[in-house]
């Protein structure tokens, strides 16, 4: 070491300078430290930081995903369930009052698919008045009387006529209103080219639902026929 009072060089184990006897003070040993650099600091800390948002990023995309997958779901469940609700509900929904002659399977099913319960107590056929065309230009009507407790209220009424076992029209459904005489009347929407031997008569309520069912046996002839029951 170097002597701080004659400048001679010195052991490093000397403890007295061999030139002026001065004390010699060791030197401090290095110290082996690394000293932070604040910019490397700054670095990691930063790195942490984005790391954080990287996964907070990451885990919102996740979550939103989610969402969308089950909001995406729920659609497609509900669509199903609306369109299966629709079609058992056009069912049960009446058809349009126009008919044609002949025999139709189609309106068969519709007839059908109306006589889902047990007639009404509270609605039957008191009696019923039928008029058969005399031409293929006259039309042909039948009057129901469910009574006069029920009128103005709406129901819906069909008649199939036929003549020895063939249908005369298709039977389709009508909405009526009940007179003040407790009638619901109700045309065909052609003329028949023969006259019906048999007539059948359902009544629905507003929404559809089978009420009642009355059977008429008519004589092959024109003009107006009455049944008191």
């Amino acid at each position: 070491m170097i002597c701080s009072q004659c400048g001679m060089e010195n052991k490093d184990s000397a403890k007295f300078c061999k030139n002026c006897g001065n004390p010699l003070t060791p030197k401090p040993a290095p110290v082996n430290n690394v000293q932070s650099n604040p910019s490397y600091s700054n670095n990691a800390g930063s790195g942490d930081n984005s790391n954080k948002k990287l996964l907070l990023i990451c885990v919102t995309l996740i979550i939103c995903i989610a969402i969308v997958a089950a909001a995406f779901v729920l659609a497609f469940n509900g669509g199903n369930s609306d369109s299966y609700n629709n079609a058992d509900s056009g069912s049960n929904s009446a058809v349009s009052d126009s008919s044609s002659n002949g025999a139709s399977s189609s309106s068969a099913s519709q007839q059908t698919s109306y006589k889902n319960t047990s007639p009404s107590s509270d609605i039957y056929i008191k009696f019923c008045d039928f008029y058969t065309g005399s031409s293929s230009s006259d039309k042909s009507y039948c009057s129901a009387n469910i009574g006069t407790e029920h009128t103005g209220e709406k129901y819906k009424i069909s008649v199939l006529y036929s003549d020895n076992g063939r249908n005369l029209n298709d039977g389709v459904t009508a909405t009526k209103t009940v007179d003040e005489e407790g009638f619901l009347h109700i045309y065909t929407s052609n003329a028949f080219d023969v006259y019906p031997d048999k007539a059948i008569v359902d009544i629905y309520d507003a929404n559809g639902n089978f009420l009642t069912e009355k059977t008429y046996h008519l004589e092959e002839t024109s003009g107006q026929q009455k049944f008191d029951h």
